[in-house]
């Protein structure tokens, strides 16, 4: 009977396992979230400059507790500038993010977005599938004139790498590769002069002016991150007395310098 019983034991516990692991609870830790844990990020653009990210205190938002997320000063690139003072938390196989995203072009157009338990990072996700999407418009004042903004932000799952080796020749490991969109089109209503008709006017075509590819690796979090930011007007800037260029294309990498991670 002893031996019927720890045979009994070692198979329900051979079960257990097998269950466990159907169930898509494998492990995940592509960003770890212990208060303290801190990333330096080397920052290259038109300069090079370095951002300093790290776990804040725990917030309540919507009912969740989320780990906010900080910055020691206003950064340069274009990730902990998406994560800063917003929220993050891991739930199952999921990284969601809460708060609002500020882009800046560099037109004078104000872009905050308010997102809400939006996926930056699903690892039972496909290659390709779209994680997160968040579409809306905001109505803003540009030098007196009203416009329009409509935008859509979109996350998609890229491929998972065994090995990943940045420019700097820093390797790492296990990596989830993901993209993060932005796209957006702005108007604005012009009345014909002399008459009460009014007519939509295009300032921005509807266009990607941000596209950036994040690189997490297991147990570390975001190592590196190409971000473009482009735009193309469909006006000229001067008549709506904006000293811009009309079109306007910058890179940026971001390389993970320095990491504590507990």
């Amino acid at each position: 009977m002893k031996t019927n019983f720890l045979l009994l034991t070692v198979l329900m516990l051979t079960l257990s396992s097998c269950s466990s692991d159907d169930s898509g609870n494998a492990y995940f830790n592509y960003l770890p979230l212990t208060s303290d844990n801190s990333w330096t990020y080397e920052v290259e653009g038109q300069t090079t400059n370095f951002d300093n990210l790290f776990v804040g205190d725990e917030i309540i938002l919507n009912n969740k507790t989320y780990q906010q997320m900080k910055t020691t000063d206003v950064p340069f690139g274009f990730y902990s500038s998406l994560l800063r003072d917003n929220g993050l938390r891991n739930e199952g196989q999921k990284l969601f993010l809460t708060g609002t995203l500020a882009l800046d072009l560099g037109v004078d157009i104000p872009l905050d977005f308010a997102l809400e338990d939006f996926i930056l990072i699903n690892n039972d996700a496909a290659s390709n599938e779209v994680m997160s999407t968040k579409s809306g418009t905001i109505s803003q004042d540009l030098n007196g004139n009203p416009i329009t903004i409509d935008y859509t932000i979109k996350s998609t799952a890229l491929e998972t790498l065994p090995s990943f080796t940045t420019s700097k020749n820093v390797t790492y490991t296990d990596v989830k590769k993901v993209n993060f969109v932005i796209n957006v089109e702005v108007t604005t209503i012009q009345t014909i002069p002399g008459t009460n008709i009014t007519i939509p006017i295009p300032i921005l075509n509807s266009q990607d002016v941000l596209t950036a590819t994040h690189y997490y690796a297991l147990d570390i979090g975001m190592v590196f991150a190409n971000n473009i930011i482009t735009y193309s007007l469909a006006i000229n800037p001067a008549d709506f007395g904006l000293d811009i260029p009309q079109t306007s294309s910058q890179s940026q990498n971001e390389f993970l310098d320095s990491y504590t991670v507990n």
